[in-house]
């Protein structure tokens, strides 16, 4: 009997010939299907999406299957990103790809202009406002760094920067950090931008302009692309409240007063009186609350405005606009902030009035405690997004981005588009997921009694993981619910530091945080971080190594069923038919926060550690469904039962060295 053994040369073998001379590493399970995939479906101009586990590498991998194809048809790669972090990784993996490599790669990172420049009014500024102050400044010759600047010549770019690198160098030089960037573009075979250049219609024309490109010259990478739908109606979408409009009823008298524009102070107070009508009618509301408008009635409120006052509500936008930035002038000169609430105001009357017949914007009014906002949210990303398609080609790549054709369908990209789902490089010995039966999260279920059996289930978990454990809660509501029982209390009675996150916690104050909590798991201390779903440390944070062993989700982060949620519903249903409509605007969302949240303990290959699902609804079938297929690979059903969840995550961690104090774990 012959065996044949598989070397890494052999595969190695298996990447495309033209990417091999780009891949720097021995390939890990998985890359050499994700490198063909994308290879063979760019080269054929198809648009691919492929959903692949944290630790596969993936940006290497794609990037090493891309720039062969755009050095042979003389294209720009354009890898867009959420965070500056993984557009810095960008730069560092070509780096790497020409360290090892032999080659000669040009990249650049571009970040805002409110990251990269160096007059305090600018980068203090809002990023319309900052725009503003930048091109007036530039116009008036009043800004010595772009003056600087102006006296260079840029002959060619060797190498790839960062957009850090850019600052500083720029900063030492006395010359433009923001401006340089934009000059470098145009030399550059790969830039690492942020979402906001593609989504955003003005920054993406501005953007291409700069380049020197259409976009029909680019392959656009679109990582962690399960973002990608919200961030693009939320991109389209615009509010205004009460106490905007009496900000901006503030700047007029202060303005205007010789009354220049007495129509403007009418339609404030006009559209500021709707708001107030609303909220008095509702005053008994106790929490947060959406409501429906009946388009006929303000139409008819707003048509009597106008009527009365012989205009037309698209010109008075306009005017409102002019008078804005007159404002904003005023301030500039006079060393103020430039920000002004009469040219929000007027941005937002556009907006209300392009999108008041548009079935893919929904208006509504929200309101709350001390505020009435009356809100235009955009329900179909597929119009803002249709410019990307027209790319050379799209890949679109994230770790939960099953149903792919869920993704394709709500972005708009064409059906003969190639998907892939990746196998799962992690050893199912590094993984274990527990889900119990009889734990009910669901919103009438949510008692204290519920809450402090839940609380003895997590002490549990808790006292038999070596380490750090974090709990994300399906929502702010949960959490609040779930901290009401003595959990603090609890947890420090083991000996072990408490952390909480906090609705509107300042970025600073929660850095600090998860960097304490991260120490904490090098000390051996063994933290207990309590956070939701969807929030900046379920998605937004990675806890390789000693930095998280246990993370349990309490709940299904399903959306509280709103006016919006409802019409979100109907509207899918209406464009995706009725099996789709619910899943889509509803239940996908929810488990892909899941998903995310589930992941943070296991970001490398080397990485170990315990999923607990807690809520009966994991086991379903039918939530099964939208699971990653890691977490149902490896998810054990135990019953309700005490020290059940005890016994089995003591038991799993018994296999492994512990404690651990580097930022690796060791084997089995």
């Amino acid at each position: 009997m012959s065996m044949m053994v598989t070397t890494v040369t052999d595969q190695l073998g298996r990447f495309p010939a033209e990417m091999q001379t780009y891949f720097p590493f021995s390939p890990r399970p998985g890359q050499a299907l994700m490198g063909r995939e994308i290879y063979y479906g760019v080269m054929a101009k198809n648009h691919v999406a492929i959903e692949g586990a944290a630790g596969l590498g993936k940006t290497i991998t794609c990037l090493s299957a891309l720039l062969p194809i755009c050095k042979q048809e003389g294209l720009i790669l354009l890898y867009a990103a959420r965070t500056h972090s993984q557009m810095q990784r960008v730069i560092e993996e070509l780096t790497t790809i020409n360290k090892r490599r032999g080659q000669k790669l040009t990249g650049i990172s571009m970040y805002g202009r409110a990251n990269m420049c160096p007059n305090a009014e600018v980068n203090e500024a809002q990023p319309t406002e900052a725009m503003e102050l930048c091109s007036i400044f530039r116009k008036n010759k009043q800004c010595e760094w772009y003056e600087n600047l102006k006296a260079q010549e840029i002959d060619e770019v060797r190498g790839c920067l960062t957009a850090e690198y850019i600052r500083e160098f720029s900063l030492a030089n006395r010359i433009c950090p923001y401006y340089l960037g934009k000059e470098l573009l145009p030399h550059c075979g790969v830039v690492a931008i942020t979402y906001v250049y593609l989504i955003d219609p003005f920054i993406r024309s501005v953007f291409f302009n700069n380049l020197g490109r259409g976009i029909e010259q680019c392959v656009v990478v679109l990582d962690e692309c399960h973002n990608l739908p919200e961030l693009a109606m939320h991109a389209m979408s615009q509010g205004e409240s009460d106490r905007a409009l009496k900000n901006a009823l503030k700047e007029y008298h202060r303005f205007d007063a010789t009354g220049k524009y007495p129509l403007i102070l009418h339609f404030l107070k006009h559209f500021l009186a709707y708001l107030v009508a609303i909220q008095e009618q509702n005053r008994d509301t106790k929490e947060d609350l959406e409501v429906g408008i009946e388009k006929a009635e303000i139409q008819k409120y707003l048509m009597e405005f106008v009527a009365q006052y012989s205009t037309d509500l698209y010109l008075l936008s306009t005017e409102i606009q002019r008078f804005g930035r007159q404002i904003r002038h005023l301030k500039i000169e006079a060393h103020q902030p430039p920000y002004s609430a009469v040219l929000r105001f007027g941005y937002f009357l556009e907006h209300f009035i392009k999108t008041f017949k548009d079935p893919q914007y929904l208006h509504y009014i929200i309101l709350s405690q001390n505020r009435v906002q009356y809100y235009i949210r955009c329900i179909d990303c597929r119009s803002v997004l249709h410019p990307l398609t027209k790319a050379w080609s799209v890949v679109s790549m994230s770790g939960t981005l099953e149903p792919i054709n869920a993704y394709l369908e709500i972005c708009g990209f064409p059906a003969q588009t190639r998907r892939q789902v990746l196998p799962s490089p992690f050893d199912r010995k590094m993984v274990k997921v527990i889900a119990p039966r009889g734990i009910d999260v669901t919103y009438f279920r949510r008692t204290p009694e519920q809450y402090a059996h839940i609380m003895d289930q997590c002490l549990e978990v808790i006292q038999a993981t070596p380490g750090n454990t974090a709990i994300f809660c399906a929502s702010y509501e949960v959490l609040e619910g779930f901290l009401r029982t003595p959990l603090k209390r609890e947890i420090q009675k083991l000996g072990r530091t408490f952390y909480a996150e906090k609705k509107d916690m300042p970025s600073r104050e929660n850095d600090a945080m998860i960097t304490k909590f991260k120490q904490d798991g090098y000390q051996g201390k063994g933290g207990v971080l309590v956070g939701v779903c969807g929030g900046r440390n379920s998605e937004g944070v990675d806890f390789p190594g000693a930095e998280l062993y246990t993370a349990m989700i309490l709940g299904v982060p399903l959306a509280r069923m709103t006016h919006s949620i409802n019409a979100l519903i109907d509207y899918y249903t209406r464009q995706f038919g009725v099996w789709k409509g619910k899943e889509y605007a509803y239940t996908l969302p929810a488990f892909r926060r899941t998903n995310q949240a589930a992941g943070r303990p296991i970001r490398t290959l080397t990485d170990y550690g315990v999923i607990v699902l807690l809520d009966e609804r994991y086991t379903y079938p039918y939530y099964r469904r939208f699971l990653s297929h890691w977490l149902n690979e490896n998810m054990v059903i135990v019953e309700n039962e005490p020290q059940v969840l005890a016994e089995e995550v003591a038991r799993f961690y018994a296999k492994f060295e512990i404690p651990i104090t580097k930022n690796k774990k060791k084997g089995v």
